[in-house]
């Protein structure tokens, strides 16, 4: 048999090949104890040489959170990745960003070119800055990318519709009578984030209600860091005239958060304020409820699976180019939400 016959039938190619004639080259293969994948180094520079750059199999995830990996959020998300691989070729390995030496530390599986495409669950202004340094890695180069929390730039996405996560939680609480809503604002928002398009939606609903957005919209100055500072501001909004009777939270952990210093001030959650939060993975318990939480349900298992299958058929070349894929959310509607008291007792 020709070399080029017995690498074809050991890459299973039958376009050409019979496959009984596979079958035999295989079976000798074994007898004499020659496995390919152990060779592969080897193999890869000859298919360099011809240009035939072959598959690792290798699938990045990047992430940028210390804590994410132990959050509800990402587990759902990161189980709909692995049942995306199972059944094919393809292996994950996962990067956190906040772990590395330094922001244009790149690892060393990238920089010698074994990983096929990468998948990213990071906001865009937190991985532009990697992925510029990834695309200058001579071995990853112009490889697939895929976002799975927001759409990047210059890659493909698949994410939750945040306009209508926004949109959905305005019109929840306006439907329920409010009519002077708080809105958490987590620095300056960018021009295409997820937090703006959020922000867009609340404004939107409240034209179509007939209300003003700058009236109706409370915005809370919000900073993971400055505990004082938010609940201070948390707390002005109730001491507005008029005062804020509902809150829209960045996200269910948020929520809580929020629920919290609203009952350690003597405020009652739903009775004198409202919250909802946003993507169903975190639980506000109350009484004999396991959840009393309102929400916006975000597809995060969806994001994951179909992120990862995007990434896939990208990496095969069975999809040519980059495209953006958005997934509808689903309002949860539980008990942190009522409409507004008439008389609520000031604090």
């Amino acid at each position: 048999m020709s070399k080029s016959t017995v690498s074809r039938a050991l890459r299973d190619d039958r376009t050409n090949i019979a496959q009984a004639t596979i079958d035999r080259i295989r079976q000798t293969a074994k007898e004499v104890g020659y496995d390919p994948d152990r060779n592969y180094a080897a193999r890869r520079l000859a298919a360099d040489r011809l240009g035939r750059p072959m598959l690792s199999h290798a699938i990045g995830l990047f992430f940028f959170h210390p804590g994410l990996g132990q959050s509800n959020y990402f587990h759902q998300i990161f189980r709909g990745v692995l049942d995306a691989v199972i059944g094919t070729d393809f292996q994950v390995l996962t990067t956190d960003l906040s772990s590395l030496e330094s922001k244009s530390s790149i690892p060393t599986l990238y920089r010698r070119g074994d990983v096929d495409g990468a998948l990213t669950i990071t906001t865009a202004h937190n991985w532009q800055r990697n992925l510029e340094h990834l695309r200058d890695e001579p071995n990853f180069g112009n490889r697939p990318v895929v976002g799975l929390v927001e759409q990047i730039a210059t890659c493909s996405s698949v994410c939750p519709d945040y306009y209508s996560v926004g949109f959905t939680s305005a019109s929840h609480l306006i439907d329920l009578g409010h009519r002077r809503i708080g809105i958490s604002v987590r620095g300056l928002p960018h021009s295409n984030d997820y937090i703006s398009l959020m922000h867009r939606g609340y404004r939107e609903a409240c034209v179509q209600y007939g209300l003003d957005p700058d009236h109706c919209l409370f915005q809370c100055d919000w900073d993971p860091s400055k505990e004082e500072e938010n609940v201070t501001a948390l707390l002005n909004a109730l001491d507005q005239n008029p005062p804020v009777t509902g809150f829209m939270a960045l996200h269910d952990q948020h929520a809580v958060w929020i629920y919290q210093r609203l009952t350690a001030a003597g405020y009652r959650v739903p009775e004198d304020v409202s919250v909802i939060g946003k993507d169903d993975t975190e639980a506000i318990v109350k009484d004999s409820d396991l959840n009393i939480l309102t929400t916006i349900r975000l597809p995060l298992y969806d994001v994951g699976n179909q992120g990862t299958k995007l990434l896939i058929r990208r990496i095969t070349e069975e999809e040519k180019e980059d495209r953006d894929i958005v997934l509808p959310v689903e309002l949860v509607e539980r008990k942190s939400t009522a409409p507004p008291a008439k008389n609520r007792p000031r604090v």
